[in-house]
């Protein structure tokens, strides 16, 4: 079943922002946490204020993590196959 597309304002970095996603609120909200306390620990770290830039930046540090996450994983697949077929 396919969940309804639910419309949400959201702060991000002190700026209102409309939001549409079929995902759960939990995720949304929780998502939107996450990437508000990178752009101010960005901010605060690099003295920027410019809200695209941070916007930015932090996709760009989520993208890294996801990439070094799945990395990880992938490696523990591969590891956990060579015990199992050695």
């Amino acid at each position: 079943m396919i969940a309804p597309v639910q419309k949400y304002k959201v702060s991000l970095f002190g700026e209102i922002h409309a939001l549409v996603s079929d995902d759960s609120e939990t995720l949304v909200l929780g998502s939107v946490h996450v990437v508000d306390a990178l752009m101010k620990e960005i901010a605060q770290q690099t003295r920027c204020t410019d809200i695209k830039q941070l916007a930015l930046l932090a996709a760009l540090h989520l993208a890294q993590q996801q990439l070094k996450d799945q990395s990880k994983l992938m490696n523990l697949i591969d590891n956990g196959l060579e015990a199992v077929v050695s």
